[in-house]
């Protein structure tokens, strides 16, 4: 299966501790992998009403939903990238620095969250989208950040 490379790369770094996913309740939490037969276990599929478009489907389960990972089976980095997006939607930009740097396309953005840890940016995405013509960066302002 196309996906097995992206899936044991993610249980090694899960397993090590690399990535935390951390709760108000505990301070972290180690990430799980669950494979799942569809040709065995189809009731679950319908009973969690997930869908198949194609075959292989990786899934991550965040809050009691289910959120489908469309990226590349071929760089893990993407795939904790979309879970580093799903745990902290949003980036604050705190000085007049960050905003600045934000708007240069030609400088990376590296964020570093929780769920990253001590080991830095998990993923520069103008290494995986070096050859896209046009790069998009957008600036929501809140005035209350619990709304979002």
């Amino acid at each position: 299966c196309i996906s097995e490379p992206l899936l044991k790369a993610a249980q090694e770094e899960f397993e090590n501790g690399s990535f935390k996913f951390h709760t108000k309740k505990k301070t972290s939490n180690k990430i799980k992998i669950a494979r799942i037969d569809i040709s065995k276990k189809p009731e679950f599929l319908i009973k969690e009403e997930l869908r198949v478009p194609s075959l292989p489907v990786v899934y991550v389960y965040y809050e009691g939903q289910y959120f489908s990972y469309e990226g590349s089976f071929q760089q893990p980095q993407m795939l904790f990238h979309f879970m580093n997006k799903l745990l902290h939607p949003l980036v604050q930009l705190k000085t007049e620095e960050d905003i600045h740097n934000f708007y240069k396309v030609d400088i990376e953005h590296e964020e570093v969250t929780k769920f990253v840890g001590d080991q830095g940016p998990i993923l520069r995405l103008g290494d995986t989208y070096h050859d896209e013509k046009y790069k998009t960066r957008a600036i929501l302002f809140l005035s209350n950040k619990d709304d979002y």
